[in-house]
């Protein structure tokens, strides 16, 4: 598993065409290679180990299809401050990318609204309006087939042995085998706020004598539950139990250092491969049962109800008008289905598109962000009302998170189900869609349950 990535010859050459035509060009150059690896690594095990040496790293999976995608180390990276992120992102990494390989990709993510940093929270700072990196080493497993790109960033001025020795002592490094870490009682305290819960409640009712009043159609209002851990925690650890308890979702994970910002959401903002384009409307909620009978007669109740169909129908609404300037086909089902992520139940409605035009996903991505799933309708009124009643940093809560390559193709999620580690200290994140039908106290418990999802792994970490 922690063997080193050899010098292959294949890799030797592509670094030596490589710094030839950066001198030929007279500027930094990016060089990828990718190749067929005999077995599937264990991709989580090696984002464990990179998480004990503090190392960059970052993990997207949908563990139901037999995806996975992690990238280790830095090559580069891109720290985006300015008003206007995905614009930003998409310049400066087609500067970088230029002339690179497909297989050179950027992961990383965008906070829900950009801020100067002086009033981005501490939690959130070293995020700024968007980060992203280039690893050294990308892993790619689909089903049974998995590949590993090796990525360096060569100078005209270096020298070749020097080159292929600085990049190699850096993939030992990354694949070094960490020292075992002693068992230790792991216990788990709520920095608990008795009025959290009738707090936010009193919050939405707010809101939704604004939209009664005609202010806005839909608010997504968002809370924040702290915890902390007595004697820390790994996320990697975490990450795992969520890979295992909530596979049909998609599991993220970024790790800086000895921070990570993880979840497992259900919704995918969009993907895009070549001219087809791919979204999810992922809005209306119900908890899951206790039972099968249970959850088939919540499962009934959500489909029927004209409160949650509304909710619904503004994001699918919402997506179709993002993406049909841009298509020459849009497919967009008659009516959702449903979709159960083992804690709560969703309606969802999959749109599928063929592009007029080669479209950049972060394009794609900036027409789409945020959908009324995590903002509202209309989306400035919505988001005033957000700022005016949130009382913290959304970061990279309900943002686009996920990766492109040199083409525009690539995938996000929206942040959603998950949670910031910081040393010892957790905050865990979730919201719900207030409409004109919505009860306050009912929106609350539909809060507490999403917050489920990632303290449910917390505590089944804890209790291994």
């Amino acid at each position: 598993m922690f063997t080193a990535v050899r010098m292959t010859r294949a890799w030797q050459q592509a670094l030596r065409e490589g710094l030839a035509q950066a001198r030929a060009f007279n500027r930094p150059l990016v060089v990828a290679k990718r190749e067929r690896l005999a077995d599937a690594p264990d991709l989580l095990e090696l984002f464990a180990a990179a998480e004990t040496r503090a190392q960059r790293r970052f993990l997207v999976a949908r563990p139901d299809d037999g995806f996975a995608l992690l990238g280790l180390g830095v090559t580069t990276e891109i720290v985006a401050t300015r008003p206007e992120p995905f614009a930003e992102v998409r310049a400066r990494a087609r500067a970088l990318l230029h002339g690179a390989e497909p297989g050179a990709l950027l992961l990383g993510g965008f906070a829900f609204v950009p801020l100067p940093q002086a009033e981005r929270s501490s939690a959130w700072r070293s995020r700024a309006n968007a980060r992203f990196v280039l690893p050294a080493l990308i892993y790619r497993c689909e089903g049974s087939a998995a590949w590993l790109t090796r990525i360096a960033r060569v100078h005209p001025a270096e020298r070749e042995p020097a080159l292929m020795e600085r990049w190699e002592r850096a993939a030992c490094e990354l694949l070094e085998k960490p020292q075992p870490v002693g068992a230790r009682d792991r216990r788990l305290e709520t920095d608990f706020d008795a009025d959290a819960a009738p707090r936010y409640a009193e919050s939405a009712k707010e809101i939704i004598a604004a939209i009664r009043r005609g202010e806005a159609d839909k608010v997504v209002l968002a809370r924040v539950e702290r915890l902390q851990l007595e004697h820390g925690l790994s996320a990697s650890s975490v990450l795992r139990q969520l890979y295992q308890s909530h596979s049909s979702s998609f599991v993220f994970a970024d790790g800086l250092a000895h921070e990570t910002f993880l979840g497992a959401t259900p919704e995918r903002l969009v993907q895009r491969s070549g001219d087809a384009v791919v979204t999810s409307a992922v809005a209306g909620t119900v908890a899951h049962g206790d039972s099968e009978p249970g959850t088939a007669q919540l499962a009934c109740a959500l489909r029927r109800s004209p409160k949650e169909r509304a909710e619904h129908a503004f994001v699918v609404r919402a997506l179709e008008e993002g993406l049909s300037p841009l298509c020459r086909e849009l497919v967009v089902p008659h009516a959702p289905d449903l979709l159960d992520t083992g804690t709560v139940q969703h309606l969802s409605t999959v749109i599928r598109g063929k592009l007029t035009q080669p479209t950049h996903v972060l394009e794609l991505v900036a027409r789409l962000h945020p959908t009324p799933a995590v903002a509202g309708t209309p989306r400035e009124r919505a988001l005033e009302l957000i700022h005016k009643h949130e009382r913290f940093d959304r970061g990279g809560y309900a943002a686009p998170i996920g990766f492109f390559d040199v083409r525009g193709d690539g995938e996000f999620v929206v942040a959603l189900r998950c949670g910031l580690f910081r040393h010892d200290q957790i905050q865990l994140f979730a919201g719900a869609g207030l409409v004109a039908g919505s009860d306050p106290e009912r929106e609350a418990a539909e809060t507490t349950l999403k917050l489920r999802t990632l303290r449910g792994a917390l505590e089944a970490t804890c209790n291994a």
